[in-house]
């Protein structure tokens, strides 16, 4: 997504989106460190890309909102 932003020149939207997916980074490693601090054993599997390319930057907006409601569901 930040990519997106970047390449239609927005790049305060893209530089959000980076600070965005390494907070989401920073909180995987933390479960990750948690387990293994434990005794266990944290096992990364393969995740699904997100899409590269949208129609414009609300759908990127909703896109993400939509993938947010999922992991609501979880």
């Amino acid at each position: 997504m930040s990519a997106y932003f970047e390449s239609i020149n927005l790049s305060g939207f893209a530089n959000w989106m980076k600070v965005q997916a390494k907070e989401e980074v920073t909180h995987a490693l933390k479960l990750y460190d948690y387990l293994v601090e434990r005794g266990g054993r944290g096992i990364l599997k393969t995740i699904e890309a997100s899409p590269s390319e949208w129609e414009n930057p609300v759908h990127v907006f909703q896109n993400t909102y939509e993938h947010e409601k999922t992991l609501q569901r979880r």
